[in-house]
């Protein structure tokens, strides 16, 4: 397959996104795992077998955030706040958009991009946006039904 699944969770110990990477994997699907590498190495998985999505991942990006997610102590609160991984997770994620884009772009298939209506204009935002998500629906139908999960996405793409 030529298809790559992203599956992000912060710990990597939340039975879904491990599932979801093994199913993946199984269906041979290439699995990225993005993670907060201490907090995944400190929490117990949720899973009887003890796996974590690292487990399932052949490639691990970390977030970089500490153990706890959470990053900004405020005076008189006893606990952190402000999760420190949506932080580098958001960074990763649009480098690794942009990377993508360029590759594409390099090899005469650029992608489709939504743009902001006061860049490109209404109607051709518009028609971008449409475009981007029918191509993102089939895409995602097709991997569903490798993985023998049904889709209702309708084949005239």
């Amino acid at each position: 397959s030529q298809d790559t699944a992203l599956v992000i969770s912060s710990s990597g110990t939340n039975i879904v996104p491990v599932e979801m990477a093994e199913i993946f994997q199984k269906n041979g699907i290439k699995v990225v795992a993005l993670v907060t590498k201490e907090h995944s190495e400190a929490s117990s998985s949720k899973r009887t077998d003890g796996k974590k999505l690292t487990d399932f991942a052949d490639l691990v990006l970390d977030t970089g955030a500490p153990v706890g997610d959470a990053m900004v102590t405020v005076d008189g609160l006893d606990t952190p706040v402000s999760p420190g991984s949506t932080v580098g997770g958001a960074a990763i994620v649009n480098c690794l958009k942009a990377e993508t884009a360029q590759l594409l772009t390099q090899a005469g298939r650029p992608p489709k991009v939504l743009s902001a209506a006061a860049v490109v204009g209404s109607e051709r935002a518009v028609e971008l946006f449409e475009a981007a998500y029918d191509e993102h629906a089939h895409r995602l139908a097709k991997m569903y039904q490798q993985v023998g999960i049904p889709s209702y996405v309708s084949d005239s793409f």
